[in-house]
């Protein structure tokens, strides 16, 4: 297989977790720290739906790059 074609999957199918499943990352903010002691705040932040919609294109047209390519 070409290296597009299989960046192209990979693009297709991670887009397409994210729109049918969702996917989300965590950060971690330190609040304060006194001394010893730190405070840290853990928030969970969702991938946009558009950014999920755009791997599914560009795996597509990755996919469609790659198989009309010659060698």
């Amino acid at each position: 297989m070409r290296a597009s074609i299989i960046a192209g999957i990979i693009l297709l199918v991670l887009g397409a977790v994210i729109v049918f499943r969702g996917m989300s990352y965590k950060t971690t903010n330190e609040v304060a720290h006194v001394g010893d002691v730190k405070i840290t705040d853990t928030d969970r932040h969702g991938i946009p739906q558009w950014v999920g919609i755009a791997g599914i294109v560009g795996g597509v047209i990755l996919i469609g790059a790659g198989a009309t390519k010659k060698l």
